[in-house]
């Protein structure tokens, strides 16, 4: 049994305050979460969040960080790039498919870890 902590990523680990002009524009339907997702590039890291990984890395080496986020998957690669050059220690990576419900993704997904045999010891999400 491994043990995991789940991230969401947009404006939990990855500052996405250049991009929320869009949400009016997908609310409009002029635009769409995935156009939404693939500027993930351009976002910053929110260096608390990343400092309280490694410190979490520190404290037990064998726990692993899960991207669990509604950022579409057609921002996978992307989201990898930003990862790595921002030194983001995710061990996965798990985002939502365009036809699914946000909040009902993220309940899915840590069920799956737990029913692949992982402890989900905290998830990190700004919506309450």
């Amino acid at each position: 049994m491994v043990e995991v902590v789940g991230w969401d990523l947009d404006s939990s680990v990855a500052s996405t305050m250049h991009r929320r002009g869009l949400i009016p524009e997908i609310r409009a339907g002029r635009k769409t979460w995935h156009d939404y997702s693939v500027l993930c590039l351009e976002d910053e890291p929110i260096e608390g969040a990343v400092a309280l990984m490694g410190l979490m890395t520190q404290m037990n080496p064998r726990v692993g960080h899960v991207a669990i986020s509604g950022r579409s998957t057609r921002a996978l690669s992307l989201t990898r790039q930003w990862a790595e050059r921002h030194r983001v220690p995710f061990s996965r990576y798990m985002l939502r498919p365009d036809d699914e419900d946000n909040g009902k993704w993220k309940v899915r997904c840590i069920r799956q870890l737990q029913d692949e045999g992982h402890t989900v010891r905290l998830f990190v999400e700004d919506w309450a």
